[in-house]
């Protein structure tokens, strides 16, 4: 007989597979009817920055420094997702990779390139639905905890109000 917490483990499992599926699934179909390209990022590095007006956009970052992406597509003429959440959820990567080497090829481009040392991170997703976690989801990260790898995986879960971008400082309640 299988303890409740082996039980609810492989439940959890079970459930956060699904929903991946279900997710990727769903993507795929909506990406193969949208017309553009279904192909999820590869080979890039995408992050977001936060605007003064507040917004969060998102910018690549390349050998010649840190692309701001909406700058970039508008001087340029593109229309790649702004957003990490629009690449993931419409698709969008062959666009956004044609306009990052358009950009490093363009000579008028070299103004939507900042230091990345400048920018004020933002956050990469702005209201997931759901965050499933896997605890000590490596040989190296058990180590360093000083605990043994587990035999099956650890899920726990955070809530979007616990996200925060790169470098934020997080307020603690008093």
């Amino acid at each position: 007989m299988q303890s409740r917490r082996k039980l609810m483990k492989a439940g959890l499992a079970a459930a956060a597979l699904a929903t991946t599926n279900v997710g990727v699934h769903a993507t795929e179909e909506r990406m193969s009817h949208s017309g553009t390209s279904g192909e999820l990022p590869r080979q890039l590095t995408a992050l977001a920055i936060r605007r003064e007006d507040g917004r969060e956009t998102l910018v690549v970052k390349t050998e010649a420094g840190v692309l701001d992406v909406a700058a970039a597509s508008k001087l340029l003429r593109y229309s790649p997702p702004l957003s990490l959440e629009e690449l993931l959820t419409k698709g969008g990567n062959a666009e956004l990779k044609a306009l990052v080497e358009a950009a490093l090829k363009s000579p008028a481009a070299k103004s939507t390139f900042v230091d990345e040392s400048k920018i004020r991170f933002g956050r990469l997703f702005k209201n997931p639905g759901k965050i499933i976690c896997v605890g000590l989801n490596y040989r190296e990260h058990a180590e360093e905890a000083g605990a043994k790898p587990p035999a099956q995986p650890i899920l726990f879960n955070k809530y979007n109000n616990a996200l925060a971008p790169h470098r934020a400082t997080i307020q603690l309640p008093p």
